[in-house]
């Protein structure tokens, strides 16, 4: 960037802008803009091509040659360097010109104020003013360069604020796709442990009947114990994660049987409402 800046930095040192003290070669644009704002031409100045384009001034008539000097040179200097001029909604009343430098549209204006001693000021992402000590006339050059400084400043910011917004997406995507992996690769260690537990528990109540049955029955009690021992079996086989299993009320979700709460009610479908 620091090359193109010394670049520029060349280019306006060996292409001073001189503003006219009479308006004799206006620009198509500014031949508008002078009708726009009742200012009249000698009658032995040719008449431009016609263009719809104008420069937005906003000046009394005891500046407005002065004013139109300016922007003429102003113009021509932007299309020396290639800028564009353009109508721009937000540039003033029915798309008065704003110049596009590196693709950024810099709406642009010349207007006076300033009271009791009123002066002429360029306003394009600033304010330029003119004075005896440091008049327009001089300062377009100038002006040029800090316009595509600021133009080349804030498109390295923006280069770099999308990069940074880049790499911090990508950096979120990341750790979205590894939480995802975490979250996954935890769940299936989870389902592990409580298959591995409840086989274990499967086992501990199989040994455990068999304990049982190695124990003498009490007299009467051979029909309970051979239902239990049914039973208890059936409570293996639903824990332990290799044996298929008959369905069991304990199987069945928790909302289906639960107590309601104080602000809780019934619906006919069996489902829970909450009321408060």
């Amino acid at each position: 960037m620091d090359d193109q800046i010394r670049e520029w930095e060349a280019f306006e040192k060996a292409h001073p802008i001189i503003v006219e003290n009479r308006l004799t070669e206006p620009h198509p644009i500014i031949w508008q803009t002078a009708k726009r704002i009742g200012f009249a031409f000698d009658p032995s100045i040719p008449t431009p091509p016609t263009d719809d384009r104008w420069f937005n001034i906003d000046v009394s008539p005891e500046r407005a040659e002065r004013a139109l000097c300016i922007a003429n040179a102003f113009v021509k200097a932007c299309e020396l360097r290639g800028f564009a001029l353009r109508p721009c909604a937000s540039a003033g009343p029915d798309g008065a010109i704003a110049v596009l430098i590196d693709g950024s549209s810099i709406p642009i204006r010349l207007l006076e104020q300033g009271h009791p001693s009123p002066h002429l000021s360029l306003e394009a992402s600033g304010t330029w003013n003119d004075r005896m000590s440091r008049p327009l006339t001089k300062r377009l050059n100038s002006i040029l360069l800090t316009l595509r400084k600021m133009v080349a400043r804030s498109q390295a910011w923006q280069r770099e604020q999308e990069r940074y917004e880049h790499h911090m997406a990508e950096l979120h995507r990341t750790r979205d796709e590894l939480r995802v992996q975490v979250e996954a690769e935890q769940k299936a260690v989870d389902q592990l442990l409580l298959e591995a537990e409840n086989w274990k528990q499967a086992q501990s109540i199989r040994a455990y009947i068999t304990a049982v049955e190695a124990t003498p029955a009490r007299r009467g009690k051979r029909k309970e114990r051979a239902a239990w021992v049914t039973w208890a079996h059936a409570q293996a086989d639903r824990l332990d994660p290799l044996c298929k299993s008959l369905p069991s009320v304990l199987d069945i979700p928790r909302w289906r049987y639960r107590e309601l709460h104080h602000c809780e009610v019934l619906n006919e479908d069996g489902s829970i409402e909450r009321i408060c």
